[in-house]
């Protein structure tokens, strides 16, 4: 169980040690993401800093600055080459790196100018399947698509914070407010 403060924690039995040993910014750390396809591959954001490390959260290198803060990462769950940030505020973008978290090109494609809060992936897809939850509930895009498209089936325009994918049960789950 990892958390995020000043620095990278790690529950270690029934004691919080500190994990990193290279600085992560100021402030404190805000996401952190394991890597599904290799458990070395971490990243984690401060601010608009995405910081990643390839052994297991000991030393961390800054490998991207976003224009805004980053409000959602996620890494593809079989390419570790492959992360998806969203961006703050109702000019944030959902973005996609194809090298590690180095570059990142914009897909914002079919989003409207609301606040972009969370992206997940969906794995053992090949359409590699994407969910952004946003201030007016989530939106959906794949491979096969050039644009994200409302994924509001029964569910309110209401802001969406949080996103997981069950793949055994084939259900979204999305936390929202209210």
């Amino acid at each position: 169980v990892y958390a995020g403060y000043a620095g990278l924690y790690k529950l270690v039995g029934s004691t919080w040690t500190l994990q990193n040993t290279t600085s992560l910014g100021t402030g404190n750390v805000e996401l952190i993401e394991i890597d599904p396809s290799n458990v070395n591959n971490m990243f984690v954001v401060n601010g608009t800093q995405l910081y990643k490390s390839t052994n297991k959260g000991i030393n961390f290198t800054l490998v991207y600055t976003a224009t805004a803060s980053i409000s959602g990462l996620t890494v593809h769950s079989t390419d570790s080459n492959i992360i998806y940030i969203t961006t703050s505020g109702t000019s944030g973008q959902a973005m996609k790196s194809t090298n590690g978290g180095t570059t990142f090109t914009n897909f914002s494609t079919g989003l409207p100018s609301i606040g972009k809060n969370i992206i997940v992936h969906q794995g053992r897809n090949t359409d590699n399947p994407l969910y952004l939850g946003t201030d007016l509930g989530v939106f959906y895009r794949d491979d096969s698509m050039t644009s994200w498209q409302p994924f509001d089936i029964n569910l309110p325009n209401v802001s969406v914070t949080d996103l997981e994918v069950n793949l055994e049960d084939a259900k979204l789950v999305a936390a929202t407010y209210g």
